[in-house]
């Protein structure tokens, strides 16, 4: 009797045991799903915007950037972005033809605000231009497009901003571009007009 009384608690206690390893263990994978999941969470945050204006040079320009990128949804797409702004002539706008185009110089997207982007750079995008078979090898491996932002013309208040966005799809045969006209609302620029302007 006693003999099965030692083996009743040892079997008791070795249930105990088996609980509370598996209770340790499940509060563990919690804990480790919380951490990974809070992880993925600040990692994925859509841009960084904010913490890049704080030592901007080019906040205007950077702000610019920010918002076509965001109308255009190509952030975390496979879609390309070149890396290089480019130049826009004449707009069809007198409020924007009056002023120089080259107004910002050379501008290369400031590519911390959208780290998941994947950027195509001039340098390769002039190499593949040179070349029409490399050209259709790289259209057929990048078959989402790419895009091709101008240089931002402001207005000389800085209130208002003109871009045009090229887009290109060789590999489907289809390109459009695209005028926005964003003016600054809050201390942000928004975009308030958006025209197709060309489809080819």
């Amino acid at each position: 009797m006693r003999q099965s009384f030692n083996i009743s608690i040892a079997y008791f206690e070795a249930l105990w045991r088996a609980f509370f390893t598996l209770l340790v263990h499940y509060k563990m994978s919690r804990l480790l799903i919380f951490v990974f999941l809070t992880i993925i969470l600040f990692s994925c945050k859509p841009d960084n915007i904010a913490e890049v204006l704080k030592t901007s040079k080019k906040p205007e320009i950077d702000m610019v950037f920010h918002s076509i990128i965001i109308e255009e949804k190509v952030n975390g797409s496979a879609t390309l972005v070149l890396d290089k702004a480019t130049d826009e002539g004449i707009t069809g706008i007198t409020e924007f033809d009056t002023i120089k185009s080259k107004q910002n110089g050379v501008i290369y997207w400031n590519k911390h605000i959208f780290p998941r982007i994947n950027y195509l750079s001039q340098k390769t995008y002039d190499s593949i231009q040179k070349n029409q078979d490399l050209f259709w090898e790289f259209a057929k491996k990048n078959n989402q497009g790419w895009i091709k932002i101008s240089q931002p013309i402001f207005t000389n208040d800085k209130k208002r901003a003109i871009v045009f966005v090229e887009y290109s799809n060789p590999d489907n045969y289809f390109g459009a571009t695209t005028r926005y006209i964003l003016e600054k609302i809050n201390g942000d620029y928004q975009i308030v007009e958006r025209k197709l302007v060309l489809i080819s």
